[in-house]
């Protein structure tokens, strides 16, 4: 397998707001937004997972001249307006979310997510970002219902990161994530109230949600936490160096999908996958490749055995066949964890398919027609014998 997605996680220093302290909107010129950044790139010490543009001091501490450089609904767009493709790019099409639940994103090459959800007045609100990378810059920015910036922060590290704010106002709060240097990649955001959330990493499915089962799954689409959260990595170097900004090994595939594969897999490591299960009877089928003997999958369903796939030798890294586990039985229902784990070294795994097996309807055994009994009728016809009767002998 190749690396693993870097997603640790400390305790962050906390910054905070009321509302009622929110700054002034200024806007900013896409010249100017890219004229104060380069103070940070200059100095990219400064900027960092802990530290955030709230007030004039930390303002002024990065080189801003006392204002923070996010202050308006639509202040960034501009910056990243060079590609802007993705359905939440602008704060009308921001995506709804759930208080309480945790939801993945990739921020795009210069791209802007925006996001909303409804908060009433004097609850005190968190808003966590934590990202899978910590490579370039990216900022998280907390708007109120009326557009007034509440808090910010800029972020140049892996670690988990927490914006707090007391509201004011009733209605839908807006969050804002902007790749400003190099930081495109894998993240995760949660806002809450009450209490503070964990800053350790979560785990979440990759994409849209959980792999529905029947169905197939992409090797390459593991669930987004990080290293002994969503799969487990013996080395720090993605090989394949694609696809996604972890340290798993994605590459790809040569199977003539135009795909990718998960390749590298060293003895114990593993991957896991968040899925949607409809119970049933299933054939896994694994596309798999291997120049090896001796290779197996073993997969589990939240820790219990679904079996043990053994890898056929295909004699080349790219030369694929499938191989299946059939009629597996499985009572599971909704939401559960799937992990595949590697016993011995080297094989490249393309995908895995779970496929309904129809089992058959016994046919029904008819029931048979009960046969009428003959009641016998009293008819007298007399006393019969071998001697009587006309079989030789006199009738009475």
């Amino acid at each position: 397998m190749k690396d693993t997605e870097a997603n640790r996680s400390n305790d962050p220093e906390l910054v905070s707001a009321d509302e009622d302290d929110a700054l002034p909107p200024t806007r900013v010129s896409r010249r100017s937004w890219l004229k104060a950044f380069g103070a940070v790139a200059a100095s990219v010490g400064l900027v960092s997972g802990s530290e955030s543009l709230t007030g004039e001091a930390s303002a002024t501490g990065y080189g801003y001249g006392g204002a923070p450089l996010v202050t308006e609904f639509d202040s960034v767009e501009s910056v990243s307006s060079v590609s802007e493709s993705e359905p939440n790019d602008h704060r009308d099409n921001a995506t709804a979310v759930t208080l309480e639940t945790t939801v993945s994103g990739t921020l795009s090459t210069a791209e802007v997510d925006w996001y909303s959800f409804d908060v009433a007045s004097g609850k005190d609100l968190y808003v966590q970002y934590d990202r899978n990378s910590d490579a370039g810059v990216s900022v998280m920015a907390l708007f109120g219902p009326t557009g007034q910036l509440l808090n910010q922060m800029y972020v140049s590290s892996d670690t988990a990161v927490v914006l707090p704010v007391t509201t004011s106002t009733d209605g839908s709060h807006y969050v804002q994530i902007v790749d400003i240097k190099d930081a495109a990649g894998d993240y995760t955001l949660l806002a809450t109230t009450g209490s503070e959330p964990s800053s350790g990493p979560t785990q979440t499915p990759y994409g849209d949600g959980p792999a529905p089962i029947p169905g197939r799954i992409q090797a390459e689409d593991f669930d987004v936490g990080g290293e002994e959260v969503s799969y487990h990595d013996t080395d720090e170097k993605n090989r394949g160096g694609t696809y996604r900004d972890t340290s798993v090994d994605v590459e790809p595939s040569q199977d003539g999908d135009d795909g990718y594969s998960v390749g590298y897999f060293k003895d114990g490591e593993w991957l896991e996958y968040t899925v949607d299960v409809t119970p049933g009877t299933y054939d896994i089928t694994f596309r798999v490749a291997t120049e090896k003997s001796g290779r197996q999958i073993d997969v589990t369903l939240d820790g219990t055995s679904l079996g043990t796939l053994d890898v056929p030798t295909t004699g080349d890294w790219y030369t694929y066949q499938t191989a299946t586990l059939s009629d597996v039985s499985i009572d599971a229902d909704g939401e559960h964890v799937l992990r595949l784990e590697a016993i011995n070294n080297g094989f490249v795994l393309n995908w895995v398919e779970f496929a309904s097996v129809e089992t058959a309807t016994p046919t029904e055994t008819a029931t048979p027609t009960e046969t009428a009994t003959t009641t016998d009728t009293e008819d007298d016809y007399g006393e019969l014998g071998f001697g009587m009767g006309g079989y030789g002998g006199d009738s009475q």
